[in-house]
């Protein structure tokens, strides 16, 4: 298609075609199709012009530009925030500009099936990654930005996305371990339990602070204790060892987290710039304090380690095998040793990624309350890598009775894992 100068160029950068890839294309006058890197400089190009042709948006400032596993495409750029809605507003616009850009499937040497955006800050340190399946970028060009957000896999390490899990994190183990204190404590001195185990200058200091607020004097534990601080729930603790020891490792460990907590809370609640180290400790003392707690209270429900678990999961799941071969490219081989050993090699490719899979799934940290689904999880994919593991063994000692055996319960098996798929999103959604 031949294309005049004014018009809009068809790298889809919304330019008019002499200010955008008319010098590219006159160099290469031949009805060749593009290569990737000239795709690449396209699109950089049309990125990099956005705010020419909507004023609202500024300037992407492109990083790099580049295809992952053939199928996967990568923007790398410099954000203007470091607000995570801003950013993540930044993502929106790239993910829909390249899903737009590249929808029409009139690049054939290009199948991308994912599109991966990774944010900077002016220090070049990431801040936020986000990865779109095909059809999750679609709905930032329908209009639907609200089903992509809840749909795309964000990485997030912006200031206020780690003061904001910094603070969900502190409260969770401070109303875990409220919530504790007054279950032991009722059970031993009944409903006076405040003014008989606290009978002393914290208890009546606490007192007083209600009383500060809201000018009544009370004396009902059940709601003083809400307003006790990470170092009295320390003293508490302490002061009724006996009690609660069985709830944590010992006493130096939880001596030595509690004041480790204490010093991130006063960051915290100053609103103060949480680091990437300091959010990574929180997680080692949430993970130590309630460890114990929430498999002996599975009521108490530790929210922020069930979304950890789900976001760890969901990211494992999003690595998919790259095949070695497409399927017709064994199918339709006519050597019988060449068809073998390409089947061989694709077994082991398998092999390796499901090993991988288990491994990783194996280091989540799981909640009580998922570690029976978690588990299944695991099986599955651990029945799946054995069955992978014996058909190997039988193609190279050339076992084809037993093979075609093996083959069955591997469909079955895969059949299983489908149903089994389906049961775990429906109660993970």
């Amino acid at each position: 298609m031949k294309y005049n100068r004014n018009d809009t160029c068809h790298c889809g950068s919304g330019l008019k075609y002499k200010k955008c890839c008319m010098k590219i294309d006159s160099q290469n006058k031949e009805d060749t199709k593009p290569s990737i890197q000239t795709i690449l400089l396209w699109l950089k190009t049309g990125l990099e012009n956005f705010d020419i042709f909507v004023e609202s948006r500024k300037k992407v400032l492109v990083k790099d530009l580049a295809i992952l596993n053939e199928n996967t495409i990568e923007c790398k750029f410099y954000s203007y925030s470091e607000n995570t809605i801003d950013v993540k507003g930044e993502i929106a616009t790239i993910v829909g500009f390249m899903y737009g850009f590249l929808k029409d499937d009139s690049f054939e040497n290009l199948e991308i099936n994912y599109y991966a955006v990774r944010a900077y800050d002016k220090n070049d340190i990431e801040i936020l990654n986000a990865l779109s399946y095909k059809d999750t970028a679609k709905l930032i060009g329908q209009g639907n930005s609200i089903d992509w957000l809840k749909s795309t896999l964000f990485t997030e390490n912006t200031n206020d996305y780690r003061l904001g899990i910094a603070k969900k994190i502190i409260s969770e183990i401070e109303n875990s371990l409220r919530y504790v204190i007054e279950n032991i404590l009722f059970k031993k001195y009944g409903t006076d339990w405040w003014n008989i185990s606290l009978n002393n200058k914290m208890g009546e200091s606490i007192k007083n602070t209600y009383y500060e607020q809201f000018g009544e004097k009370i004396f009902d534990g059940k709601i003083l204790i809400n307003y006790t601080y990470v170092l009295q729930l320390k003293k508490i603790i302490l002061t009724h060892w006996i009690e609660f020891k069985h709830l944590f490792k010992n006493k130096e460990v939880f001596e030595t987290v509690i004041d480790q907590l204490n010093v991130l809370r006063r960051e915290e609640a100053h609103n103060r710039i949480i680091t990437e180290n300091s959010l990574k400790e929180l997680e080692k003392i949430y993970n130590i304090l309630l460890e114990k707690i929430s498999t002996e209270y599975e009521n108490l429900i530790p929210t922020y380690l069930i979304d950890n678990w789900r976001l760890r999961i969901k990211s494992i799941m999003s690595h998919k095998l790259k095949p070695l071969y497409r399927p017709e490219e064994i199918t339709e081989e006519k050597d019988l040793i060449e068809k073998l050993n390409k089947i061989a090699l694709s077994t082991k490719n398998l092999i390796n990624y499901l090993e991988d899979t288990i491994e990783k799934l194996e280091s989540v940290i799981v909640p009580v309350q998922k570690k029976l689904i978690h588990e299944e999880l695991v099986q599955q994919f651990t029945i799946l890598y054995n069955l992978q593991k014996t058909k190997l063994e039988q193609i190279k000692n050339k076992d084809f009775e037993n093979l075609e055996s093996n083959s069955k319960a591997i469909e079955k098996h895969e059949n299983d894992m489908k149903i089994f798929s389906g049961k775990f999103l429906l109660s993970e959604s």
